[in-house]
């Protein structure tokens, strides 16, 4: 019995302990709570802070986004204000680039009636000299035209004098047997002859061809016995055609003839237009200057000449000029006359004259 007391005085003993244990943790757990109802108000406080703060937070939002519409507005006011300096800005350097340029033109209208004026004032003086040198042209003018005019004179009496009377023609067209119902073409080379030129005038003679005009050919004196080989004995019997191997009288050839076919020497020159007759001039070519083709050009420029060069020289093209010349009689006089303006007086000084135009 006593034992079981005693067991349960332990278990008594035990579970008072374990009682004491309980209360130990239930006071500790009663303080726990307290802790964590501290702890929670502790946080509720904090909550409200941050709710606090939150409002706050949000009420500094929302001005500070008025405040940034408002300095949005500012600055769109603002960037208007610019645009509208901008365009004004833009309006005063327009101005002033028109007022520039209005000024810069009315420097310059300035100066172009500066410079009309300095050139009205030229023009003026120029006028006023031209109208002395022309006082003074006139002047000598007048004295060249009595120069002139003494010239003539004496041209006048050279012409006369080289001119034969119709009894001479007579006479020398019966001495070298020539009719005188048809015209006359006088042709020669100088005085050696002229190779090409006879080839040519051969041919066209062979052909008959100066059916409506007569020839006086000169073939110069080394070639006459090849030509009257070749010709054999018909050479003083050709149809319209006389040969000779020189002629001597040349100035009177020259004056019974219509139409002459020649070289274009200077001195050849001189006596076709002292005689006033047209020509057709084949130039003696030359490798260093072709003077004898410039020569020709003179009466060729007057309209009193016609030219062939010597390399393009055939009996067809000879016979075509020779046939359109010697069947005009208004072609043959116009260019006779026109062959005389340079003649005779001071020939030599106006056929330099015209060569120097026509090698310019």
């Amino acid at each position: 019995m006593k034992e079981e007391n005693d067991k349960l005085k332990n278990e008594n003993k035990e579970l008072k302990e374990e009682n004491d244990k309980l209360k130990n943790e239930n006071d500790k757990i009663k303080q726990d709570l307290e802790d964590i109802n501290d702890e929670n108000e502790k946080i509720k406080n904090e909550d409200n802070l941050i709710k606090e703060k939150n409002t706050k937070l949000n009420n500094d939002k929302e001005n500070l986004e008025n405040e940034i519409k408002t300095l949005k507005s500012k600055i769109l006011d603002y960037e208007e204000n610019i645009n509208d300096i901008n365009k004004e800005k833009e309006k005063i350097n327009n101005e002033k680039e028109k007022i520039n340029n209005e000024k810069e033109n009315i420097i310059n209208d300035k100066n172009k009636l500066e410079k009309e004026k300095n050139e009205i004032i030229s023009e003026k003086e120029k006028i006023f000299n031209e109208l002395n040198n022309n006082i003074n042209e006139l002047k000598k003018e007048n004295e060249i035209l009595k120069e002139e005019k003494n010239t003539l004179i004496k041209d006048k009496e050279t012409i006369e004098k080289n001119l034969i009377s119709n009894e001479e023609i007579e006479k020398i067209k019966n001495e070298l047997g020539i009719k005188n119902n048809l015209p006359i073409v006088l042709i020669f080379g100088g005085s050696q002859g002229a190779q090409k030129i006879n080839e040519a005038v051969e041919e066209i003679i062979k052909k008959e061809i100066n059916e409506t005009y007569q020839i006086i050919w000169a073939t110069g004196p080394k070639q006459y016995d090849i030509i009257k080989e070749k010709i054999s004995n018909k050479i003083n019997n050709l149809k319209n055609t006389k040969i000779v191997p020189y002629i001597y009288n040349m100035e009177e050839l020259m004056n019974i003839s219509d139409l002459l076919v020649c070289r274009s020497g200077a001195m050849t020159i001189t006596e076709i237009s002292i005689v006033g007759k047209p020509a057709i001039f084949i130039p003696l070519p030359s490798h260093s200057a072709n003077r004898q083709e410039d020569n020709a050009k003179v009466l060729e420029k007057l309209g009193a000449a016609k030219i062939i060069l010597n390399e393009e020289l055939t009996y067809n093209n000879l016979a075509k000029e020779i046939d359109e010349i010697i069947n005009d009689k208004e072609t043959l006089e116009k260019m006779g006359i026109k062959a005389r303006t340079i003649a005779p007086s001071n020939v030599e000084s106006k056929i330099y004259k015209e060569i120097k135009k026509v090698v310019r």
